[in-house]
């Protein structure tokens, strides 16, 4: 039998984590306003007073018997976070975070005003009851009305390819389509319903294999382009993270997919977020190539969209392009608009690892985007190079309760290692199919293995290195399996550049030597440290940052002033805002 425990956990939306395989028994949230706890569980509420000023925001828990009480002090109450701390009941130091939170605990309970726990989850399927249509769930509200007061449920669901509030009693769980039993019991359609059904079903998604946008926009055709847009259309959630390489056209490809769903009449009201320093070049790329006008929203600019939306006079049609600053900074204009229930036909978020960091605003704003655009395109070269957990919190942006957690997104891909080894051997002449054979054997045995196999890519892999050697020809249907094997392939699309053949015109510098004037010289040390100090505030590696600028000082330092006193123009306010770690209001 397991021992007694008590400790501190310093997240306080980490519940789940420390319940472990426990029971909930008394859960207590210490708050200025109750709120929802990311737990499926009754609790109770407790107005935060100033004796409780320097304690460190968290969980503090106590397990006996295998139950859980645990008393959450909300992030606008405590004192910073203090690391995590766990030891055993009988031994514990009195004097330590665990038993001090739980005296806490048990003065306040009585107390503290009951809340029944929520009934859906996020990404819960529902059905409204009025209308008698699937709603799948994509954010839930706690609020407190009346006197004597009572706690009620609100949710967020979308519905017909749009977003609506509801309160919890207009929703019931939608029927069990895996409960054979209850299937079988029930009444019946007819077969011209389920014809129609299908029909349905069909026309909603539109005509998949016919591309609108081939040859219709004055960008160069490269084939590997329209990858984002054949998988968009073949995907019912239409979410996807662009991860091309560096300077393979993910801005291109952005631009195609928007074509597409416009040529569809399906991108009627588009929004556009990125770096500030990148909003020209998208108002340049998006009118040069593909006939798309973007208006800048600025802080002003969006405060008249949020009352607008407000009143309920939304506008019908608009195509605008917004700074991740300026979004992130603007934190009651989003929150009007998402509790009016603002509604994009599709949005789309350049530079996207920057959202990547949770508890900062801009991952705020990424939430918040998440939920006012059905279709959601994320670009970024990196997202592979920062760690699963920043992968798991652009996914979890993307594809609300698809992936559960850390632990879920590891057994994914954990595959991925001898997948990108098959990938990788033929390159390698010393590589034959029969290592290409014990590495597919590998994913086999992988926690998915079992329903990679059923999948028609992996038995055509397996069908193509049954034979001795890999002829060149083959290598394409190689690689194009293999990606339809990865973890993350219904969300995300990655082309390299090894992948890619380009017979790019060649190149041959010739540099120039220039003796520059003491005030040349100072501007240019001036411009690099404040590029330098953009990176920083934008949580970009300065190294990667500053090989554009400095080409550009290296060419023309004219040119270059030009562009420094036009960034400061539209955007004054940004050079000395660190808004990337600006801790989350909400």
């Amino acid at each position: 039998m397991a021992l007694d425990r008590i400790g501190y956990y310093p997240d306080v939306e980490g519940l789940d984590s420390v319940r472990g395989t426990a029971e909930y028994h008394r859960v207590l949230l210490v708050g200025p306003r109750a709120e929802d706890i990311r737990a499926q569980t009754p609790f109770r509420f407790r107005e935060a007073g100033p004796e409780l000023s320097d304690f460190p925001v968290g969980i503090y828990w106590r397990i006996i018997d295998d139950r859980l009480d645990a008393m959450v002090l909300a992030d606008e109450v405590g004192s910073e976070p203090e690391p995590s701390e766990e030891s055993v009941l009988a031994h514990a130091d009195p004097d330590s975070f665990g038993p001090l939170g739980m005296e806490w605990l048990d003065a306040y309970w009585e107390d503290a005003l009951p809340i029944d726990a929520p009934r859906f989850g996020k990404g819960d399927l529902t059905v409204h009851r009025a209308s008698g249509r699937d709603a799948t769930v994509e954010k839930r509200t706690l609020t407190l009305t009346g006197q004597p007061r009572r706690a009620v449920w609100n949710y967020r669901v979308k519905t017909e390819g749009r977003f609506v509030t509801v309160s919890e009693d207009t929703l019931e769980p939608a029927a069990d389509a895996t409960d054979l039993h209850s299937l079988l019991d029930s009444e019946p359609g007819t077969a011209r319903g389920f014809g129609a059904t299908l029909t349905y079903s069909k026309l909603s998604l539109g005509v998949t294999d016919a591309i609108f946008s081939y040859k219709a926009t004055k960008s160069m055709y490269l084939p590997y382009q329209f990858r984002p847009v054949l998988k968009f259309l073949n995907t019912y959630a239409q979410r996807m993270l662009i991860a091309d390489e560096v300077g393979l056209g993910k801005t291109v490809e952005a631009g195609l997919l928007w074509t597409e769903m416009a040529a569809r009449n399906q991108a009627n009201r588009v929004l556009v977020i990125c770096p500030s320093a990148l909003v020209v070049k998208w108002q340049q790329e998006m009118r040069q190539r593909f006939g798309f006008e973007l208006e800048r929203l600025d802080g002003a600019g969006l405060r008249r969209l949020a009352e607008k939306v407000a009143d309920g006079k939304p506008p019908k049609e608009y195509a605008y392009v917004a700074s991740l600053q300026t979004l992130s900074r603007a934190t009651d204009a989003r929150a009007l608009l998402t509790e009016s229930d603002f509604t994009t036909d599709l949005c789309i978020v350049d530079e996207a690892h920057q959202l990547r960091n949770p508890r900062t605003a801009a991952h705020d704003t990424g939430e918040d985007v998440s939920l006012w655009s059905p279709a959601l395109v994320l670009l970024t070269a990196t997202p592979l190079n920062l760690g699963n957990h920043d992968l798991l919190s652009l996914i979890q942006l993307l594809m609300p309760g698809e992936v559960k957690d850390l632990r879920d997104l590891e057994e994914r891909i954990e595959h991925h290692e001898p997948l990108q080894n098959i990938v990788r051997s033929v390159s390698d002449r010393t590589s034959s199919n029969a290592d290409r054979r014990r590495w597919l054997n590998e994913i086999a045995a992988s926690p998915l293995g079992a329903a990679l196999r059923q999948r028609t890519a992996f038995q055509d892999l397996s069908e193509l290195l049954s034979s001795d050697t890999l002829a060149v020809e083959e290598v394409p249907r190689l690689r194009r399996y293999c990606s339809e094997l990865h973890g993350l392939s219904a969300v995300v699309t990655r082309t390299r550049k090894s992948e890619v053949r380009q017979d790019r015109t060649v190149r041959h510098a010739v540099p120039i030597e220039v003796d520059w004037t003491d005030a040349e010289r100072r501007f240019y040390d001036d411009y690099k440290e404040w590029v330098r100090q953009e990176a920083r505030n934008n949580d970009i590696p300065t190294g990667f940052a500053l090989q554009m600028p400095l080409r550009l000082a290296g060419s023309c330092l004219r040119a270059t002033a030009k562009t420094v006193l036009s960034r400061a123009a539209i955007e004054p306010e940004v050079a000395d805002d660190d808004w990337v770690s600006m801790p989350s209001e909400h």
